[in-house]
This record gives structure tokens, sequence and C-alpha cells, in this order.
């Protein structure tokens, strides 16, 4: 497909600071793409002088093979050109990544200017290693602080119900939210200053609070009045005198916005008040028609008369928090302190520590010039999610020209990584002649139906009196191709049962017609699909999106119940399953079996399906200090479970593949997705570095458990004709002929004692001790009115991304309470009555033709039949099985007798780090890698040790083993007289003739050595004669001791 005008500008233009903004399916990522291609290709810019920043490594990895095949093209056409050969292989380190990536690459060139080790500048941490260290960081940070600023922070928290664990996650998010500014200490001065003055912003949304619930009260009386005028009341006189009721607390509120506008709050709050006294209250009903209207206007009424203090105590709360606020600062600098020194010390940066190492580099001149040199061109995707860190590591080496970024204001939907679609805006607004901002409008994706609906819709969505323009002429899009046109125009349907006729119909209560109503939602999804497939679709067509995963679960499995196969990609939930976890729970208690917990959930699951009256039964008697294990052990139905602790010593794959089939429990007890998330588990378990160490396995299972952060695994792959379900930010990016949308007609309002805003700072609830009351301060009340614009505004985003992600057919399905819940206009009370996507399709469409609106108030059951997945075949061993033992080479050094009550720890350790030095770091070994490696693991190298360590350098032996064929830590596993022979050999050269070499550190004479290892060595020797049979094999040992190698074993043929 050929590129528009506006496409090719944006892929042509040079020598400008572009600023494309890129509407949904306006083909963004083609022309980013063929802008880079064009820059390599035609104007011969090469790729190792291009910075292409995206917001996902997978976008990266796009970018990086689109590239390629333009260039191989171009290598076909002219095979003899260097410069295409060079880029091709200049392709793989090329500089197109994530921003994040970036950032660390930046450390790991110029680490020692900031300073920090080698080792920490390349190793990111894991979840589980930055939680700890936070947490320990935390723990740190609170015995800095004096014991009565702790107290009453502890006190603060606790009089909401909070613990210590809240406290910490507060100074977490304020750490989160600095460290998204350029200078975070800059921010937490902010936070500081706004207690001492009140700064203008605070103030103008403080205003706006009382102002835009004022606004809603009008337009609740000017509904009723219209009510009223409609109305045909038995005497005139009567409809006169409600009309003059009415209008005059309708007078009385308008009078209120003066003020108001004018900040006035004493004025304010003395008209406010009068408008209560002096005009009657809202009637319930009239003309003895119930109005609903009542309740709304009384609750925003109630909103307002709830925090009308004095202005006097406003002030007077603020002075009282300083302390507070001081406090919460000084935890928050001295956690930031210690979660470094804990990094340090551990030798591990996190995701903030690459941005802000960055730059910190980045203020070097002699940095900034040289990327200034080095790149001729920045091309930067989805700008619209940048946030101000971000923005000023650009600014500090890029030139006055030659940055071309694009995204779409519309698609921001990143607020809680701290993401600023006002930069961008800033941008567009630039009038600089070395700025150029575009505008991509041809939608190419959806067909003309859809494109029209979407303009329509956030026209009026996103452009209110409470919020402003946000959806202006710039972003309307337009038919990209004449075959949009053509294609065949489905009507946007909404699906939707309503609950109040659902109660009557069915004799329910309230709840139980919405909880009813709310699962309907899935049948008519489910009996929606199974048309489209009669109607020829493919079920991998159609996509359903989520606002969030909470659903997700209930629909799969409703839709399985229609044997409508389903995809569903979550990020948790793996540790969660019940199969998983009962295997888990096994492990754990075959191990120890002295955690009550886990053995009964191992015990009455389906491996032993011991019934809990059984065990109930033995636990009348229970001595109530013994532990579940001591109390049952001996009963009869305990048999099994002894048995079958017996094979615990097996590795642990083998473990949890017998446990598989221990009484049939994977192919029986599971469903086909247990089978795929016990699957992955057996993978794990493969893949853990020591298959013997089932301690260490059941550890790691548990920290991850904990943060849940593995998704359930999935028994279809990503081109399986499915039905995908995705949540509405997974699906950025992606396009579907048939786009179903589990709307919603609720947002959550965010409560928290400790409200936080990246340009404002922290607002706190006033706690009145004397008098035990709780209330919102100045800044809380400012806080939470712009956190319900941001929210809206983002809400609003979201469902731009979830609607124009279909190509063909976009249909809402939802439950609402009543149809007269959405007579009135989308206005400023709809909008802040904390509704969401259904109720704003209603008040904008109810009475218009451009949604179908369709009505389904019958409650269909779940039909009993069997999930559709994909059958898991489960691979058994058809031959005669043989029953062998495991034995590892290194056991033939063990001797008889008495064991030594000294540990040997150290000794230990001080052995396998050789071990691992030898193997892990570049030879010849530099001593300061060798200090450097050690202090990684904790030890100290003396001089002693470094001594012996570094002979291997000047041992002429080695030196020429280093410079042949070798291998460190040869695994090997053979069978021998029914024993299963398996370990790891220290070092393998492969020369003419094989040499295994074994280190070690023993303080023994040469005799010594050869006693104590020549059985070891003899094994190994063995092992590897059987793998290489006609190879000669001599064994040697390396003494760092004596800092000499020790023959053996003389070569044998």
């Amino acid at each position: 497909m050929p590129f528009s005008p506006a496409q090719l500008e944006a892929i042509q233009i040079r020598n400008k600071n572009v600023i494309v903004s890129a509407s949904a399916g306006s083909g963004k990522t083609s022309v980013l793409v063929q802008r880079l291609s064009t820059l390599v290709i035609q104007d011969r810019i090469s790729i190792d002088s291009i910075l292409a920043m995206t917001f996902t490594n997978d976008a990266a990895s796009e970018m990086k093979d689109r590239l390629k095949q333009d260039l191989l093209k171009q290598k076909q056409k002219n095979p003899e050109d260097a410069y295409l050969s060079n880029q091709l292989t200049l392709l793989e380190t090329a500089s197109i990544c994530t921003i994040d990536s970036f950032c660390q690459n930046l450390v790991k060139t110029y680490y020692y200017k900031i300073p920090i080790s080698l080792t920490m500048a390349t190793t990111v941490g894991s979840a589980s290693q930055i939680r700890k260290a936070m947490t320990k960081a935390y723990q740190r940070a609170t015995q800095q602080i004096s014991v009565k600023d702790y107290m009453e922070c502890k006190l603060y928290f606790q009089s909401f119900g909070k613990k210590e664990e809240d406290i910490q996650k507060t100074i977490e998010q304020m750490i989160q939210t600095g460290q998204s500014k350029p200078h975070m200490d800059q921010w937490f001065s902010l936070i500081s200053n706004h207690f001492d003055t009140i700064q203008e912003e605070s103030l103008n949304w403080f205003f706006q609070y009382f102002t835009e619930k004022m606004i809603s009260m009008i337009e609740i009386l000017d509904s009723m009045i219209d009510k009223v005028n409609d109305m045909e009341f038995k005497k005139e006189s009567q409809k006169m005198a409600m009309l003059s009721r009415l209008e005059k607390k309708r007078e009385f509120n308008s009078i209120c916005l003066k003020p108001l506008k004018e900040k006035n709050y004493d004025e304010f709050r003395k008209i406010f008040i009068a408008s209560i006294n002096l005009t009657e209250n809202i009637p319930g009903t009239i003309n003895k028609i119930k109005m609903k209207e009542k309740d709304n206007y009384l609750s925003f009424q109630k909103d307002i008369s709830n925090v009308l203090y004095p202005w006097p105590q406003f002030i007077n709360d603020i002075e009282n928090q300083k302390s507070l606020v001081h406090t919460l600062i000084s935890l928050c600098k001295y956690t930031c302190i210690f979660f470094a020194e804990e990094k340090k010390q551990q030798e591990f940066i996190d995701f903030n520590d690459m941005e802000h190492f960055a730059l910190l580099l980045l203020e070097d001149q002699s940095i900034q010039e040289e990327l200034q040199t080095k790149y001729n061109e920045i091309l930067i995707d989805e700008f619209q999610d940048t946030n101000e860190l971000q923005e000023t590591i650009v600014s500090k080496f890029c030139r006055k020209n030659n940055v071309f970024r694009v995204g779409d204001i519309k698609q921001s939907i990143y607020g809680f990584r701290q993401a600023k679609p006002s930069i961008m805006k800033e941008h567009m607004k630039s009038t600089s002649n070395y700025d150029k901002a575009l505008v991509l409008k041809e939608n190419y994706r959806s067909n003309q139906s859809i494109i029209e609906f979407n303009n329509d819709f956030y026209e009026k969505l996103m452009n209110s009196n409470l919020l402003g323009t946000q959806f202006e002429e710039v972003d309307i899009a337009k038919v990209g191709m004449e075959s949009q046109k053509d294609s065949l125009a489905h009507p946007i349907r909404f699906l939707y049962s309503c609950i109040d006729e659902i109660k009557e119909s069915y004799d329910l209560s309230y709840p139980e017609a919405k909880k009813y109503s709310l699962v309907n939602r899935y049948h008519l999804m489910a009996k929606s699909i199974l048309k489209d497939i009669q109607n020829g679709r493919n079920y991998k067509d159609i996509c359903i999106l989520l606002r969030n995963r909470n659903q997700l679960d209930d629909i799969k499995t409703c839709l399985e119940s229609y044997s409508i196969p389903v995809f569903a990609q979550v990020t948790n939930g793996f540790f969660t399953n019940q199969a998983v976890q009962i295997v888990c729970a096994c492990l754990s208690c075959l191990n120890n079996p002295y955690d009550d917990i886990q053995l009964i959930a191992c015990l009455c699951s389906g491996l032993f399906e011991i019934s809990y009256e059984q065990i109930s039964q033995v636990c009348k008697t229970k001595n109530r200090n013994a532990s579940l294990y001591e109390t049952i052990k001996d009963c009869d139905f305990m048999i099994p479970f002894h048995t079958f602790r017996k094979q615990k010593e097996k590795v642990i794959p083998s473990l949890i593949r017998q446990i598989y089939r221990y009484n049939d429990f994977y192919e029986n007890h599971t469903s086909s997705q247990d089978k795929t998330n016990l699957d992955y588990l057996l993978e794990k378990a493969v893949n853990y570095p020591d298959l013997l160490d089932i301690d260490g396995f059941i550890l790691e299972i548990e920290e991850e458990s904990k943060l849940d952060i593995i998704g359930q695994a999935n028994a279809f792959g990503k081109e399986e004709n499915v039905v995908r379900i995705m949540t509405m930010h997974a699906s950025k990016g992606l396009q579907f002929p048939v786009v179903y949308i589990l709307s919603s007609n609720e947002m959550k309002k965010r409560t928290g004692i400790v409200s936080i805003d990246s340009d404002l700072g922290i607002a706190l609830q006033y706690l009145d001790y004397p008098h035990r009351l709780k209330r919102k301060s100045l800044f809380s009340l400012a806080f939470e009115t712009k956190a319900i614009h941001e929210e809206l505004m983002e809400e609003m985003r979201i469902l731009y991304v979830a609607t124009t992600r279909a190509k063909e057919e976009l249909i809402f399905v939802d439950a609402i309470k009543s149809e007269s819940d959405y007579e009135s206009s989308l206005n400023t009370q709809a909008l802040l009555s904390f509704k969401s996507y259904t109720s704003w399709l209603f008040h904008i469409y109810r009475n218009e033709n451009t949604i179908q609106f369709i009505k389904d108030n019958h409650l269909y059951e779940v039909e009993e039949k069997e999930p559709v997945n994909i059958k898991i075949p489960v691979l058994k061993y058809q031959k005669e099985e043989s029953v062998f033992t495991s034995f590892a080479a290194s056991q033939t050094k063990l001797k008889t007798g008495w064991p030594s009550f000294e540990s040997n720890d150290s000794a230990m350790n001080r052995g396998t780090l050789f071990h691992e030095m030898a193997g892990l770091l570049d030879y010849p070994y530099l001593k300061e890698k060798v200090i450097q490696y050690a202090k990684m693991n904790s030890y100290v190298m003396s001089n002693k040790d470094l001594d012996q360590f570094l002979s291997l350098n000047e041992n002429k032996l080695y030196k020429k083993w280093m410079r042949l064929n070798h291998q460190f830590e040869l695994s090997y596993i053979v069978l021998k007289d029914e024993m299963v022979l398996h370990g790891y050999m220290d070092l393998v050269i492969f020369d003419t003739d094989i040499t295994i070499l074994d280190f070690k550190t023993d303080a023994l004479n040469e005799m010594e050595l050869v006693e104590t290892y020549k059985e070891q060595l003899i094994t190994y020797k063995e092992a590897l004669q059987k793998i290489y049979p006609d190879s000669k094999i001599s064994t040697v040992l390396y003494s760092f001791y004596l800092k000499k190698v020790i023959p053996v074993v003389e070569s044998e043929s």
C-alpha cells in the first residue's frame, strides 16, 4: 500500500524536530520504520548513528526485523554494496531499544564515573531481590527518626485502621512518584514548600471542588424544572408554586458561583448556608411522580456541607500537619539512601537506577558531546507515554533539530507510570523554527462505520465543560482507503440486561438480581459469538477486551461451557492455580511434614484422597502442642504417604513426575488448564540449577508465589483459532475484525489517607485527636478534585484504545440498573457520578440510532459441556522400568566415622568460590576482577588467597590448556552396573588426548591429595571413557595450596 502525502512528509522531512500526532490505525509504526529505513538506505546514515527508542522490547524487535528485510531486499539488488553488508552486520548491536535499555547500556559503558562496579551495572535485580532490599531499607530508615516522630506517624496511620506495611507502601509510592522526576530531592522540597506556602494550583483545585458540585446541582434543578414544565397539574397554581420553589433554589445556587470564581471562600460559605436555610428542600415526589433527582442533588449538597469548615480551620490544619509531613519526607530520604546502599552491597540495579544513573552521567559535558556526535538522528515511539525524567534524558544529548517523536495523546494510558501526555501537548504547540508538528489523520484499520462512530463518540465524550477540550479537529480520523467504505457496515451494538426488570421478573432481591445479571453478560457474549461463527467468522477473528483481569476466569469458564475455545494471557495467577498449589504443598510436606497447612492440603487432595472426617476423628484426642503429623503419622491412612516420602531423594523433576503419576493425579484430577500449569511447573523444575536441592526449589517457589508475578500457562498458541481475551492495556497496538468490550458502569472512587500528586506533592486527611474526628483538609479536597479529572480523562483514553482495535464489528456488553438512570445528557453531574463506559454510552446515545441497544433479560444457565481445550498428550514410558541407585562421583571421597562438631562452611565456600572464578572469569585472571567477584559472593580475599588463585596465571601447563579447546563444569550422566553416575567435572581439556582436571584448595601434600581424591577422579575417568571410548584420558589435580598440577592416573587406552 503506497504511503499517503501526510505519511510521506513524516518519512521524508529532515533537519527538524518533528512531532507526529498519529491517531489509531494511521500506520504510525509503518511510517516510523520507513523513516528509519530511508535514513539508513537512502540517506546513507549508518545505523550506529541512529537511536530509535520504543516503548516495549517487542516493538524494538519488530523494528529491527522490518529494517533487516528492507536491507536484505536492497542487498539482493546491489550484492556488491559494501555499505549494505556493513549495515546488516551492525543491525544486531544497533541502538534500537527501549529507553530503559538505552540507559542501561549507557550505565554499563560509564559505570566507573558514577561510580559503581561493573557487576552492579550489568546486574538487574529480580523482583524478589528488590522487594527484600526495599523492606530492609525502610526498616533501617525507621530507626533514623526520633521515637516521638515515628510514633506520631504510626498513630496517624493506625487511627485509619492501617498497619506498618501501609506506611511502607505510602513511602514507596512517594519515592516512585519522585523517581519520575529528573531530581527527586527537588520534589521532596516541593512537598515541604507546599505546606509552608499554599500554591496557586492547589487553591484552584480547591475552589474547583465546590464549583463543579454547584454546577451539578444547578444541572439537576434544570432537569427537574424541565420535567415540571412538561407535567399536567390539576391546578396551574400548583405547577407555578413548584416551579417557583425550584427556580429560587437554582437562583441561590447560581449566586454561589460568583464568589467561587473570585476565590472568595468566606462569601461562598455564607451564601451556600443561606441557600439551605432560606429555600425549601427538594421534593421527593412531584405531582405523584417520584423524582430520582432528589438523591443525586442531596448527595452533591452533602459533599459540600461536610467540608464547609471555616477558612482559619483549613489553615490551622495545614500548620498542624507539617510535623507529620516532614517525618514522611525523612522516611523517604532515608529509605532511598539505605535502598541504594543495599543495592550497592548486593551489586544490582533496578529500572529506576538505569534512568537516574543515565541522567547523572549525562550531566558530564564530555558524555553529552560524545552522544551528540554519535547520534545524527533520534526516533522516539509512543511519545505520549513519556515522563519528565525520560524527556530530560533525551534533552541532554539531542541536537537542536534531530529528534523525531511520534505518538497519540488519546492513547496515553499509563498514568500509573507517571506518563505525562502534557509533554507531547507542549511539543505540538511549539512555534520554534526548529520544530515541526505533523498530523496523521487517515485510519487504515477500521471500516467507515466504526471510524464515524469513534469520531462522533469521542468528540462528545472528551469535550465537556468539566474537562475542557481533549478531542480537537486534528483528532478526527478520516477513512484511509476506498475499500473501507465499501466493506459491509455492521451496526455498533450494545447487549445488555436490566437489573430492576430481572428483579421483578424472577422475584429476586436486588443483590441477587445484580449478581445474576452481571454473570449473564458472559452468556450474552457467548451466544453472540456463536452467531458470529455461524455467519462465517473464525474464532481467531474475535477478541474480548476487559478493563481489568477480575472477570477473566469467569468469562473463560462460561465461554468454554459453550464449547468456545479461548486464549487468555495473564501476567499473574500461576501460583493461585489449585493444582499447582497441591503439588507445591506435596513437595513441601514430603520435605517437611510438620507444616500442618501444607500437610492437610496434600493429604485431602486428589493425590491421597484422605477425607477431612478421617483426620478430624483422630484429632479429637490430639495433644494441644503436637503437630498434625505427630498426631496422625501412625494411622493406617498415612501408609501411602510414608511410602511416597521414601522417594524424596530423587532429583526434583523426577519427584514431580512421580507426584503427577501418583493416583493418576495429573490424568484424572486436573483440568486442561491445570495440566498446562503443571507442565510449566515441571519445566521450572527441569531448569532449576541444582536438581537435588529441593529446599532451595521450594524456597524459590514460595518467594515467587508471594509476588504472584507469573501468569498461568496456556495450552493455546497465539496463532490458534481461538477467541482472545485480554485487557484493554494489553490490546494496544493490536487489531481484530470483531471486538467485544465488557463494559462497566462504575468507576472505583480512589480513597486514601495520603494522596500523592506528581505536580502538587502530597495531601493528608486531618485528624482532630482531642475530638477523635477525621476530616478532609484543603489539600485533600484539591488533590481529590484533580485526581478525578485525571482519572476520567485516562479512562476515556483507555476506552478509545479499546474501541479503535475493531476493524469490522464493535459490540459492548453490560448490565444496567434501569434505563431511566440515563435520561439526561452527559453533563457535569453525570460525569461526576463515578459511572463509567456504559453510563457514557447510554447518556449520549440512548435516544439516538447511532448504537443498536439490544436488551435481553433472560437469565441463561451454564450449559454442562466439557470445556474446549487442546488435549495435552501425556507421554507414558512403555518399556520395562528398572530401579537404580543415583550416585555422584564426589561421594567417593566420603569416609565413615564420627562427624566433626565444627562446621567447615568457610573452607567449603572458599573451594566453591575458587572453582567458580576459574570457570567464569576471563583468563588470564585479573586481581581486580577476582576481588570483585569474591566480594559479590560475600567473601573477602586475603593476600594468601590471591597469591594461590593467581598462581594459575603462571602455570605453564594451565596456560597451554587455556589455549586449547576446553570446557569448565562439564556435566555427565552415565549408567554403570545399574548405578547412575552424574555430576560435574571442574575442567576437561580436549587435545589429542583428553585431560580431566580437578581443582583443590585443601592444605595437603601431594600424596595426601592423591590418596584422598583418587577414587573420585577414577570415577570421572570411567564416566568420560563411556562417552569417548576411543580416546586416551588422563586425570590431574590442581592444588592451589601447592600451586602445581599433580598427575593422578596414568593415561590408558
